[in-house]
């Protein structure tokens, strides 16, 4: 693998060029979420074929012009990308006894607190934009399950680098949010199901990965067993939602969102891993070990690059993203115990993915199907994750740390 040194000096690269680029970052979803881009996308779900003759010149442009966004959107501060950056400050301080990264991840978790949406049971998070999707809209200022967790990991790390107890008690708090405010469904008396929202209906998998790693989490460093059983039915939800090939569609019960992509597929088995890190189930084991199988043969190809999707629910412009790969290294990190074959694969993704950093510091974020490379830094996706994947490979840990030992404001 890339030596530590060779990752550091990537790391402090990208800390250069985030103080160049800023807290605020442009987008890939800036034409989609721009007034025009919401229409054409209502349209495409209602019409299909009208969608697509109408929307498809508009979504071109982005595949082939992506800096015309800087005409019809401006840079927004996304949550999950504080989040990251936080948790990535916080091991590049263990590692170098900085200061300045810690108080970086200190001024990054006091903005990050500041944008909690309010009017829950506790503190919780989405996006600054609205986004229509096949599902309905989301209106901006809609608190996710799938974006709330990593908040929650970054006021864990905060509290466990600096002992400040107001950290703890944000994530307490956030707890509460993850715990009672999202629709809940029993698929039988033992499988839970909840939205990905407060406001929707959906069944998708990835978001019962995440409220059941936040549960688990919280159930040993809060001492809150309830959350562990509540978490349990979620899992079992996602065990039974694992396909026979070991993959994952994106949603149960949905058959627009029968698609398997790279990062789907990836948050699922990394939420997994680290609620086994506790439970340590011999079941939640099996069904990671044939997750990752899958993934290996589907999404990994024999050169070691990263296929976007296994199955597609519609065409895709692009075939790399630096946000498969940050994911990518986060998931075989986490799985290096799994098998000895890990760390090689491991190894072969990190060189490619800093094969995509530029001299100024940031990644290509994504290359099309035409073979061009889109260099605009989209900090939200992908950069951020990068960030935060290399950071944790910079201490080489074993596995996802967990401080067992309850906390004492439970």
């Amino acid at each position: 693998m890339a030596d530590n040194q060779t990752i550091l000096t990537s790391l402090l690269k990208f800390h250069d060029a985030l103080g160049r680029y800023g807290d605020a970052t442009f987008d890939p979803y800036d034409l989609m979420a721009s007034p025009t881009g919401q229409y054409l996308r209502s349209l495409y779900f209602k019409s299909k074929p009208l969608g697509m003759l109408l929307g498809g010149p508009y979504f071109m442009a982005d595949l082939l012009f992506p800096n015309i966004r800087r005409l019809i959107s401006t840079k927004k501060r996304y949550a999950n990308a504080d989040a990251h950056l936080i948790m990535g400050y916080l091991d590049l301080f263990r590692v170098t006894q900085n200061q300045l990264f810690l108080d970086t991840a200190a001024r990054l978790g006091d903005h990050l607190l500041s944008i909690s949406i309010e009017g829950f049971s506790g503190h919780c998070w989405g996006y600054p934009f609205d986004w229509v999707s096949q599902s309905g809209t989301w209106k901006q200022g809609t608190p996710f399950i799938t974006v709330t967790p990593y908040c929650y990991e970054a006021f864990i790390k905060l509290y466990e680098a600096t002992q400040k107890q107001q950290y703890a008690d944000i994530a307490l708090s956030v707890t509460e949010f993850v715990a009672n405010d999202l629709k809940e469904y029993r698929a039988d008396p033992q499988t839970l199901i909840c939205s990905y929202s407060p406001f929707d209906n959906t069944r998708v998998i990835n978001a019962n990965a995440y409220r059941s790693f936040v549960l688990v989490h919280a159930s040993a460093f809060f001492n809150i067993p309830g959350y562990r059983e509540k978490a349990a039915g979620h899992i079992r939800f996602v065990r039974s939602n694992q396909q026979e090939n070991g993959s994952w569609f994106y949603e149960s019960g949905n058959a627009y969102n029968t698609f398997i992509d790279n990062i789907h597929t990836c948050f699922v088995l990394k939420n997994l891993i680290k609620c086994n890190q506790v439970l340590k189930s011999p079941e939640i084991h099996d069904t990671i070990v044939k997750g990752l199988e899958y993934y290996l043969k589907f999404l990994v190809t024999d050169e070691f690059s990263l296929r976007p999707f296994a199955r597609s629910n519609k065409f895709n412009f692009f075939r790399e993203s630096i946000y498969d790969y940050a994911e990518a290294i986060n998931l075989l990190n986490l799985s290096r115990n799994f098998d000895p074959r890990y760390e090689s694969i491991l190894n072969q993704l990190v060189n490619k993915a800093l094969s995509y950093q530029h001299r100024g510091g940031s990644f290509t974020d994504r290359i099309t199907m035409l073979k061009t490379r889109q260099t605009i830094p989209f900090i939200r996706w992908g950069q951020s994750q990068m960030f935060s994947s290399l950071s944790s490979l910079a201490l080489n840990p074993a596995s996802y740390p967990l401080n067992n030992e309850p906390h004492p404001s439970a």
